[in-house]
């Protein structure tokens, strides 16, 4: 139809709600963490798009509960000391 669609990510289908998170999955995926930090700290999402398109960012608002054992939870303060 000539218009763009977006499919929604893990962090758009939580916005506005709660998104839970297994802090292994994030230690692994260090860029994973930095980017859910960064849309908190912004309040926004900016939508990945084909090159040439752009979209503007959405509001972001979410609660993360993470799920985290000692071991995934130093890892991760490694990663972000500011986590806490």
């Amino acid at each position: 139809s000539g218009r763009l669609m977006l499919k929604p990510g893990a962090l758009m289908q939580a916005n506005g709600g709660y998104l839970v998170i297994e802090a292994w999955r994030l230690a692994a995926e260090p860029q994973g963490w930095a980017a859910l930090a960064r849309a908190l700290e912004l309040g926004y999402v900016a939508p990945l798009t084909p090159a040439g398109i752009e979209a503007e960012p959405i509001a972001f608002s979410a609660r993360i509960v993470l799920i985290a054992d000692e071991h995934a939870l130093t890892r991760l303060l490694s990663i972000d000391s500011g986590l806490r």
